[in-house]
């Protein structure tokens, strides 16, 4: 097959890190890829060809097979030109959610008119297409039942390859100094509010033999910095800020913490299962719709005593819950199982 992709960019960003895992499967399945992209943003080196384009270009839609586009502005970009029958009837088109498209979860992130415009805005775009993939389960019952008729639901995959070391020295040694003294509870994320890492910094009052160590950065860090100190916590925290190679810092972690009010299939979880860390997870319905125990641990969502008592247990259960979502991974969440999931829709009448 030939197949292109849609994106907003080659940003370092969770749905562009996945179009860039599934191209590099696919290519190695013996099918052609090309990704076709908005913004000259280009963290990310591609396994195939990469184009940019602008939003009212019209590709050369004939010569593919397939077409799959990622995130609100590549669906607009396919219904615009839809509209104006620049697709041929024989390219199937297929997009991928990854978040709910009401307008209570955009919300988490915009003021509420926005939020409303938005969900309006790609519930009309996603007609457009003949198959549309969601993350999870949550994700599916929450579709238009219209919209549900053409929906399947597709885990995100990530083939990674366990380090036992990160490249930064100077991490390296920080995180060094912290080990001597406590356990390292993480996570990687962005630092925005929908991500919830205030729990866990409030978590560490109940836990005196705990660091946390968070890689990712955000216009949240500075009001968690306030907090560690107003808890009296801060000695414990480092904040790494972004980098490129996050995954690498989980050889580093005891337990992997998420915190989320609000995810669609988060890249980080995948990771943290590779490397068969025990894992910490908000009990949101999205979340326990990916995995389950025995797999992960749950806790209730703002009960930072909770948190603290699931950190603690992940810790004494380390190797038997590692060992759980190490399996997990490898039966269900690696790049390969998610580009066989995707060609069975791509070949789907």
């Amino acid at each position: 097959m030939r197949i292109a992709f849609i994106i907003p960019s080659q940003a370092d960003t969770g749905p562009c890190i996945v179009v860039k895992e599934l191209s590099a499967a696919l290519i190695a399945m013996g099918h052609i890829c090309k990704i076709f992209y908005f913004d000259d943003i280009r963290r990310l080196t591609m396994p195939c060809p990469a184009e940019r384009i602008s939003f009212r270009q019209a590709i050369d839609f004939g010569q593919w097979d397939i077409i799959h586009s990622h995130c609100l502005r590549p669906d607009c970009y396919i219904r615009f030109h839809a509209l104006r029958r620049h697709i041929p009837d024989s390219v199937k088109l297929v997009t991928t959610l990854h978040q709910p498209v009401s307008r209570h979860a955009h919300r988490l992130v915009y003021n509420p008119l926005r939020a409303f415009a938005q969900s309006l805005l790609w519930r009309f775009a996603i007609k457009a297409f003949h198959t549309v993939a969601v993350l999870n389960d949550d994700i599916f019952r929450s579709l238009p039942r219209k919209i549900r008729n053409k929906a399947a639901v597709i885990h995100n995959g990530r083939n990674i390859c366990p380090r036992n070391s990160i490249a930064d020295t100077e991490d390296a040694l920080k995180i060094a100094r912290l080990r001597k003294k406590y356990k390292i509870a993480g996570s990687i994320s962005r630092i925005v509010g929908g991500k919830g890492l205030h729990q866990i910094v409030e978590a560490l009052k109940y836990l005196p033999d705990f660091a946390y160590v968070a890689v990712g950065d955000g216009p949240q860090m500075q009001e968690l910095k306030k907090l560690a100190l107003k808890h009296g916590v801060a000695e414990r925290c480092l904040w790494l800020g972004y980098r490129k190679n996050a995954s690498d810092y989980l050889s580093q972690f005891d337990v992997f913490v998420l915190c989320s009010y609000s995810e669609g299939f988060p890249l980080a979880l995948i990771e943290a299962a590779a490397y068969g860390l025990p894992v910490v997870l908000s009990d949101i319905p999205l979340l326990k719709s990916v995995i389950a125990e025995p797999d992960a641990l749950f806790y209730r969502l703002d009960d930072t005593r909770h948190l603290a008592r699931q950190i603690r247990t992940a810790q004494c259960r380390k190797e038997s819950l590692g060992r759980n979502i190490r399996h997990r991974y490898e039966q269900q969440l690696t790049a390969d199982v998610m580009a066989r999931n995707y060609c069975n829709q791509y070949t789907k009448p």
